[in-house]
């Protein structure tokens, strides 16, 4: 077997990360039926792996800040700025999860914002997973979240991208003459077609670390841990841990593919927009379910790609994924903001 080599990751590999994820991306191309846009104000990159949005300015404590909007609780109000609509959102209505908001002068103004200012760090070590060393390349300051009630009760996902401390990592371009922000894409899987959503928080230190996003601790305050129907504000998302691994191979999934340089994790995530269904289940705040596979599972080789969430919970009653701590396989305790952006459907 060939010996792999574990890397040290710096800011400036999600670029080789990237290009490398391209691969079979013309395969792909070939079986789509349709690439579908989910949000009206972003424009995608010729190979998705970039999106392009408008910026808004926002001050914290007199502090000047830009943001992004990539979600409403409002239909209507989604209609009009042309971004996600996720009704689900609405269920953080005077929670602590949110930050209040207003708007002033046509700026937005909220109590805190983030520090961009750290080194993003990650060395995986002897262990791989979880990591030796991490360090997130940006921290929200006391208070801060990208969710925000404005006055008349609508709950936007506004995700501070700059500030004078410096730049979000997932930023490629910062534009603030044209009002417009490049951030890099991720791709991952919903019921058999690939997705594309750019992460930009994370409720614990090291999926903020994996992910380039904003530590963000008061997302662990969304409600409700485990659940995504109605009544909870968060999405579904499986993490796999020890997936199969090899650039060219069509199962490679996984954390631990990730951190040998082989390109995105490809996550699989549970619910996507339905901008025109008021009882849509999508929700950008997705409810991490770090899976694991079974030693069985990784001697027999059927630790094959997963591509549909909804077929997860029969590999955990089979025993052949389980938690991290090899528990039944449930929600892990943290919570990553990763708006979604578009999908390919393709041919089954």
């Amino acid at each position: 077997m060939k010996q792999r080599t574990k890397i040290i990751l710096t800011s400036g590999l999600l670029v080789a990360i990237s290009l490398l994820s391209l691969g079979g991306l013309n395969q792909t191309r070939a079986q789509t039926l349709k690439h579908q846009l989910f949000m009206a104000s972003a424009l995608e990159g010729s190979d998705f792996r970039t999106v392009t949005l408008p910026i808004f300015e926002g001050r914290a404590l007199g502090e000047t800040f830009w943001y992004v909007v990539t979600e409403s609780s409002d239909q209507f109000d989604a209609a009009k700025r042309q971004v996600n609509f996720a009704p689900k959102l609405g269920n953080l209505r005077g929670s602590s999860a949110v930050q209040q908001a207003k708007m002033v002068d046509g700026k937005l103004e909220v109590s805190a914002s983030v520090d961009f200012g750290a080194s993003w760090f990650l060395n995986p070590g002897s262990s791989v997973i979880p990591p030796e060393n991490y360090e997130p390349g940006s921290v929200a300051r006391a208070q801060y979240s990208p969710l925000i009630q404005l006055p008349n009760g609508i709950i936007l996902n506004a995700s501070q991208v700059a500030n004078q401390t410096g730049k979000h990592d997932r930023v490629f371009e910062l534009d603030t003459v044209n009002r417009q922000v490049s951030l890099f894409s991720s791709q991952g899987f919903f019921e058999g077609s690939k997705v594309w959503f750019t992460c930009l928080e994370a409720s614990a230190a090291i999926p903020a670390t994996l992910e380039f996003a904003t530590w963000s601790p008061n997302l662990n305050l969304v409600p409700r841990p485990g659940s995504s129907d109605a009544t909870s504000s968060r999405n579904g998302i499986a993490i796999f841990m020890n997936g199969q691994v090899g650039l060219d191979n069509p199962n490679r999934q996984g954390l631990l593919s990730f951190l040998y340089g082989e390109g995105d994790p490809q996550h699989v995530i549970e619910h996507v927009p339905d901008n025109t269904n008021l009882a849509s289940n999508y929700s950008p705040l997705m409810d991490a379910h770090v899976s694991v596979w079974s030693s069985k599972a990784l001697n027999d080789q059927t630790n094959t790609l997963q591509t549909r969430f909804s077929r997860l919970p029969n590999l955990a009653a089979q025993h052949a994924i389980t938690a991290t701590d090899g528990t039944a396989w449930t929600a892990t305790g943290f919570v990553q903001n990763c708006p979604i952006i578009s999908i390919d459907h393709v041919a089954n």
